[in-house]
């Protein structure tokens, strides 16, 4: 009879030159088989190493900073996607009932609504604040696309400091319908420009705001002055009243300035 064929699977025992199936020790004399163990060892080492790598890229994937992106840019098939905007708030920012708490944020191409789950022992931003903000975004129903902040993510805010070497004598707040037709001058963060579309007899629209509150700054001037959301501004205009709102009327472009 022959002998029986041998595994290639097998290993050759040193200490008695017999082939053993794949084991740590010999079958026949009892002795470790050192190559075995090698391998394994190997094995061992390797899943170590890719285990590691994997913790490493995720620590890096975590506190690396999202591209900062324009709003307008911002489309539904972005959904989940990590992002990082900046802007102005149009309002202050509030805490809802939920415990959440809402910025809305204008970058001159759109507004989008930033919503944080995480208390926070400072201050909320004001209107007229510029922020820099990271998030997830999420798409929901209607492709109504908002940003939500991560425990990691955190606002950072360029302060409003009108109170300082911007501040105006006179308060947004102070300008009521008491004094219409009378001439006004003023100092205020812009946190929006509004344009009307074409052919349309709306006039501009430019949103002021202070530690005390905003002001509407309305104009039908041919050539707008050029500013954008965030300039602290100086105007000097006519206060008015349309639908018990007050307002102030730009009448020139020169009457309103940019002092940042």
């Amino acid at each position: 009879m022959g002998s029986p064929s041998s595994s290639s699977l097998d290993a050759l025992c040193p200490h008695c030159g017999h082939n053993v199936p794949p084991a740590v020790r010999c079958r026949r004399c009892g002795m470790r088989l050192k190559g075995r163990r090698r391998r394994f060892r190997w094995l061992q080492g390797s899943m170590i190493v890719l285990l590691v790598g994997l913790i490493c890229i995720q620590i890096v994937a975590r506190n690396r900073k999202p591209p900062l992106i324009k709003i307008s840019d911002i489309k539904p098939l972005m959904n989940f996607s990590a992002v990082r905007i900046r802007g102005t708030l149009e309002s202050d920012a509030r805490r809802l009932s939920s415990g959440s708490t809402v910025y809305m944020v204008n970058d001159d191409t759109g507004t989008l609504a930033v919503f944080s789950n995480y208390a926070s022992d400072t201050s909320l931003p004001r209107a007229g604040d510029r922020i820099t903000v990271s998030g997830n975004l999420s798409v929901g129903a209607g492709n109504n696309i908002r940003l939500q902040m991560r425990s990691t993510d955190r606002v950072v805010v360029e302060t409003a400091q009108l109170e300082n070497a911007y501040a105006s004598e006179v308060a947004l707040a102070d300008i009521t319908a008491d004094s219409p037709g009378g001439r006004m001058q003023v100092r205020g963060r812009v946190s929006r420009v509004w344009i009307p579309p074409a052919e349309s007899k709306a006039p501009h629209r430019i949103v002021l705001t202070d530690r005390s509150g905003s002001l509407d700054v309305v104009h039908w001037l041919p050539e707008p002055p050029i500013i954008r959301a965030g300039d602290i501004v100086e105007v000097d205009g006519i206060v008015q009243v349309y639908k018990g709102q007050v307002q102030l009327k730009l009448l020139h472009s020169g009457d309103m300035s940019v002092l940042d």
